[in-house]
């Protein structure tokens, strides 16, 4: 019977850590779109950078309708989000690199969050399961870089917008 119960804690446990929550899920009452989005998470950093802090980035995905986009927020205050030339870089394992312009409405408050819309290349990667792995994020006065991305994080908040 321990056994069983250590069993199924093990299970419970697996199941939670590769699912994500969603802070919005919800459908509009007059257009009847959905309208999806996950919590914040880690999904890098620049660790493998010896002579800077290390800086986190966190990244959420959302889903309107069937326009899809995802959030970025660094741990160090890289400046002003939605501010003109800030992008989002992504480069995948076959050395291709999209880059993405920030969508967001300019914020100015220390570690703010920007918002970029997903394009066509972009989807084709998403709909394929295939995560970068790494990201360079730039704000008005700074960027930095996730030298290793969490594909499991990654492709576990596409998922959860995706139904």
């Amino acid at each position: 019977m321990k056994n069983l119960l250590t069993l199924f804690f093990f299970f419970a446990f697996a199941a939670t850590s590769f699912s994500q929550t969603l802070w919005l899920d919800e459908t509009d009452d007059f257009t009847g779109e959905s309208k999806k989005a996950t919590n914040r998470e880690v999904v890098g950093d620049n660790a493998e950078e010896k002579t800077y802090a290390r800086i986190s980035i966190s990244f959420s995905a959302m889903r309107v309708g069937d326009t899809r986009a995802f959030r970025l927020k660094s741990s160090s205050d890289l400046g002003c989000a939605g501010a003109s030339g800030n992008y989002a870089m992504l480069k995948f394992s076959d050395d291709e690199v999209i880059k993405l312009e920030d969508a967001a409405d300019i914020d100015c408050e220390d570690m703010s969050e920007s918002t970029f819309i997903v394009n066509d290349e972009l989807m084709a990667r998403i709909s394929s399961n295939d995560a970068p792995v790494m990201i360079r994020f730039k704000q008005a006065d700074y960027y930095t870089d996730a030298k290793t991305v969490d594909a499991e994080t990654w492709n576990a908040h596409w998922a959860a917008v995706a139904k």
